[in-house]
């Protein structure tokens, strides 16, 4: 009998409604909060309403009815009351969703008969109440936040934010990871594919890739914020395995190695995109501008770029270079590169290449205009790359000096940028915009932003790996052991679904009460100090160690049970070719946070590397980062090594030195045997004639065995001379066999004489 879930009944239409609606009209939070309320839930939400006519926002001020200590004592009571409320809910629904999981577990792992049909009905209920869940600890976030925001705002003499923020870290709904559930959840997944018919394996696998957001990606990002304290100490920490990836920058007088980039991205006065991506609806795309330094600067490359995370249908990203003087044209939709497109043709370029660009032009131009896009915000950072050049197995990017920038016109009287121009002028020239912009124009973000991108193990859901963020066996020997320590460590804190996009979004707009939505981040954002104790980072770190093991034992349940199906293989990758890499070329911020999709249309090279699946790469000591060199791709190993190509060249005392070892062995083999023919000889006159014959043969048998040990060991020890080779020249194996038989002769010949003499002489003698 399969666990059953108490206050559990989702709709599976309403989630997809839920998902495909986007407001068409700017509306209120309160009505937005109304029509998004799950109806078996409802009354566990905020009570935004009722919060909201405790402010009083409506009633006309006056002297008889200022906002007193008891109206503010009311007030802090009602939201008081509701975070307890929410947090109590969400507890007791994530630990109903993580026992029923967990029952699951038990049975799998404890080899009971279990129905199929019924198992599969309950994990889709287990799914979708993780995403109602994880839906309702959104929606009820925005609602507090929005409701101090207008407090503070009404009453500003009570100030309540702080107090906001000193609830939510005792009663943290709004930080659960949800990631362990989905974790679980593939396991049981992939034992009920191997159980399943072949036909039922891939709509299994469909649904769960729904749920999980990334099964179809080159590679999967995790993201980091870092404190400017600890900012040195872990690019020292990456560097000691990464080098630093220089870019092939055209203008050689550029003295800074890390790059400054600027992401312009669009959207509409509904924030329409913003709500998209933070909710990851089925298609969540989005729309910047990109260029390197400055728009200036004359070889400036600015690139158009709309990228889809689309997990319904085959999605993909479409980018363009662009030159300054034909973006404004491009975005009204006056200009379709025409002249580009006569470049190609005249250049011979194949008839498909060319077609494929016009029709990536009117994709573009056709979500501009039918989503009403201008450009919104602007981020501006400096860049830092960690990689092994050639290989894109592993990636580490780090982003500094992040600084958000108001470029909307959204205000037709007071425009912050030039309806007529695509973005703001005023700031191109300017090193440090901070000090021309006016407040509340700009948002400095405080920490520095930490990426690691791991290729993805091809056709293997990364859901299907668990909480490890090294995947592969390969890649892990050269650099799981210190991305594993480092990521877990006191110097980083883990933000899964951070974005730029959406941070900026939030930092700058958010005060204006246009967004329905807020990212889940913000609280700890405006948190003193992310920095935590390493006493601290040891216990969460241990704590996840404990769910790599439950989720290792199911898995492990579902291997034994589990054959081989013919035709799941997965056929091997094209190899590919490297190139010099260009600043622009690193474009992919990972604003989408899982990724980029295998079918980005602009890709140059699609790679494919196997990965084999481990579940705690820390538990396993045996794998070390010197056991093997993983070649980067394209990279053979040859038969011949180069050093050994020439003539051999070796100093005169190498070869003297391996000959006069050899005469040592010739003079001991000598001298055993004029030893050996002198005790045979004389074994008529021995005290005991067995025991001098047994020692005369044995003193022979070592005879032999000298000058065969050290004929062999100066004809290994030439070879290894002329291969150059690195192996041990010392073998102390045939020095010891002489060393002890000759001890133990000795005792035995001792022995053999003291009995003989101690023994009584006869009269007759």
């Amino acid at each position: 009998m399969l666990y059953s879930l108490s206050l559990v009944q989702p709709s599976f239409g309403r989630l997809e409604t839920l998902k495909q609606r986007t407001p068409l009209t700017q509306m209120l939070f309160g009505v937005r909060l109304q029509n998004e309320i799950y109806e078996p839930w409802k009354d566990h939400y905020i009570n935004y309403d009722s919060l909201k006519r405790l402010l009083r926002e409506n009633v006309v001020p006056n002297d008889k009815e200022e906002w007193s200590e008891s109206d503010e004592t009311r007030f802090v009571q009602a939201l008081d009351s509701d975070l307890e409320k929410v947090y109590s809910f969400q507890t007791n629904m994530y630990n109903k969703l993580s026992d029923a999981i967990g029952e699951i577990e038990k049975q799998i792992v404890e080899v009971k008969e279990i129905d199929l049909v019924n198992l599969e009905h309950t994990i889709e209920d287990i799914l979708e109440s993780a995403q109602q869940l994880e839906h309702f600890s959104r929606i009820n976030f925005t609602g507090f936040t929005k409701i101090v925001k207008k407090h503070d705002r009404l009453h500003s003499k009570y100030s309540v934010k702080p107090l906001l923020q000193v609830r939510l870290k005792a009663l943290p709904f709004h930080s659960e990871d949800y990631s362990p559930l989905i974790n679980r959840l593939s396991a049981v997944y992939s034992f009920l594919r191997e159980q399943a018919p072949q036909s039922q394996s891939a709509s299994i696998n469909a649904k769960l890739s729904s749920y999980t957001n990334d099964s179809d990606l080159n590679y999967t990002s995790y993201k980091f914020w870092v404190h400017s304290d600890n900012l040195m100490e872990v690019k020292t920490r990456i560097l000691r395995h990464l080098p630093i990836l220089v870019y092939n920058n055209q203008n050689d007088s550029q003295d800074s190695v890390d790059p400054t980039l600027t992401s312009l991205y669009f959207d509409n006065s509904d924030f329409e995109l913003y709500e998209g991506k933070l909710q990851k609806n089925d298609t969540s795309p989005s729309l910047r501008l990109k260029w390197a330094g400055k728009t200036s600067d004359e070889d400036s490359q600015i690139y158009i770029e709309k990228r889809t995370v689309d997990h319904s249908i085959a999605g993909g990203d479409e980018r363009l270079p662009i030159k300054e003087k034909y973006i404004a044209g491009f975005i009204n939709g006056t200009y379709h590169m025409e002249k580009t497109v006569q470049k190609m043709k005249s250049s011979h370029v194949p008839d498909y290449q060319v077609e494929g660009y016009e029709k990536s032009v009117e994709n573009i131009q056709d979500f501009i205009r039918e989503n009403s896009l201008q450009p919104v915000c602007r981020a501006q950072y400096t860049r830092t790359a960690f990689q092994i050049p050639g290989d894109n197995r592993v990636r580490v990017i780090m982003d500094n000096d992040i600084l958000f920038i108001k470029e909307d016109a959204f205000d037709k009287d007071r425009p912050i940028r030039d309806p007529n121009n695509w973005h703001r002028t005023d700031i191109d020239a300017v090193s440090d915009p901070k000090k021309v912009l006016r407040k509340g124009e700009y948002s400095k973000f405080p920490y520095a932003v930490l990426e690691f991108r791991v290729q993805n193990r091809p056709g293997v859901d990364t859901a299907d790996t668990g909480n490890s963020i090294i995947t592969s066996s390969s890649v892990y020997r050269k650099h799981g052991k210190w991305i594993d320590e480092l990521t877990s460590s006191h110097l980083v804190k883990e933000v899964p679904k951070f974005s730029k996009f959406i941070q900026g979004i939030a930092s700058l707009y958010g005060e204006d009460d246009k967004l329905n939505f807020l990212p889940l981040w913000l609280s700890v954002l405006e948190e003193d100090d992310i920095r935590i104790d390493p006493k601290q980072a040891f216990e969460q770190e241990t704590k996840k160690l404990k769910e790599r093991a439950k989720t290792a034992a199911v898995r492990a349940r579902a291997a034994s049970v589990s054959s081989p199906r013919k035709g799941a293989t997965t056929p091997a990758g094209p190899s590919f070719s490297t190139k010099k890499v260009t600043i622009m070329e690193d474009d992919s911020d990972s604003d989408d946070d899982e990724g980029r999709p295998k079918n980005r249309k602009s890709l140059k090279h699609k790679y494919s590397i196997p990965f084999l699946g481990t579940f705690g790469p820390k538990l396993d000591d045996a794998l070390s980062e010197d056991e093997e060199v993983v070649l980067p791709p394209g990279v053979v190993k040859p038969d011949v090594l180069i050093r050994n190509t020439g003539p051999v060249k070796v100093e005169t005392k190498v070869w003297l030195a391996n000959e006069r070892t050899f005469n040592k062995w010739l003079h001991i083999t000598t001298l055993l045997s004029a030893l050996t023919f002198t005790l045979y000889s004389s074994v008529q006159a021995a005290v005991d004639k067995s025991v001098a014959t047994y020692v005369a043969y044995t003193l022979f048998a070592l005879t032999l065995f000298s000058g065969i040990w050290g004929w062999s060991t100066y004809m290994s020890r030439l070879n290894y001379i002329k291969q150059r080779s690195e192996k041990h020249l010392d073998n102390p194996i045939g020095p010891l066999i002489i060393a002890v038989a000759l001890l133990l002769i000795l005792i035995v010949n001792f022995i053999a004489t003291y009995k003989a003499v101690g023994e009584p002489v006869p009269l007759w003698n």
